[in-house]
């Protein structure tokens, strides 16, 4: 029986750094359709909802298909909610409202507009082939503050502070795009990730998050010079 995936698009109207990020337009349509029309055409997906604070990101993304069965308390629209919480939130309100529960969860940050569904497609067959509990996606990294690498056996982990310098590790850093794990680790353990985590590899070309203004440019840049590569 196929397993099945519940897509998840954290979207609060709010942001310190890039106020109204979600809403700003990259290329001709605002932020957030870039991730849904991506997470649309990926077969793997069984369901797409939006959580969002605001009436205007629902609107926009009900017309771009995706289901959005509830606005987000204010509490969890704040600087100090987590993803975590608001997943939690989504995942309950369907298992409360709906008696559904779905095998694997998704989580899509409009901020990673570049990521293509062969990315979503890929990561999810990676789990579904490993003996691991989440897989999330990174990239390689030259700050050596990123502190994750690639154990022998495929996992991720963190390094600790003396072994930082080491000329042997390759270092790599999360870029936001792609989080999916199974739905019972979170239920039983209130934990968005497992503890055998797997990474799912992208290039710098499709790794970026926007958080600035300058972020926005650059991810224009890319989309008007076709520099996103499957």
């Amino acid at each position: 029986m196929k397993p099945t995936l519940l897509g998840i698009i954290p979207a609060r109207y709010n942001s310190r750094r890039l106020p109204g990020k979600n809403l700003r337009i990259l290329g001709d349509k605002p932020l957030i359709v870039h991730t849904i029309e991506c997470a649309l055409k990926c077969d793997s997906i069984d369901r797409l909802i939006v959580s969002t604070d605001s009436p205007v990101l629902k609107d926009i993304s009900l017309n771009a298909k995706a289901e959005v069965p509830f606005l987000r308390p204010p509490e969890l629209a704040t600087e100090t909610a987590t993803t975590k919480d608001v997943v939690f939130h989504a995942v309950q309100f369907l298992k409360e409202q709906e008696n559904r529960v779905y095998d694997y969860f998704l989580v899509l940050q409009p901020t990673s507009p570049l990521r293509t569904p062969a990315d979503i497609e890929q990561a999810f067959q990676l789990l579904l082939a490993a003996k691991a509990d989440s897989i999330v996606s990174v990239s390689a990294s030259l700050l050596l503050a990123a502190h994750l690498v690639i154990t022998d056996n495929g996992f991720i982990k963190s390094v600790t502070d003396d072994q930082v310098f080491s000329r042997e590790l390759s270092f790599y850093q999360l870029n936001g795009a792609i989080y999916i794990s199974r739905m019972e680790i979170l239920l039983e353990t209130g934990c968005l990730l497992g503890e055998k985590i797997i990474p799912y590899f992208m290039p710098e070309s499709r790794s970026i998050d926007i958080d600035t203004p300058e972020d926005l440019l650059i991810a224009a840049t890319f989309l008007e010079k076709g520099k996103t590569f499957i």
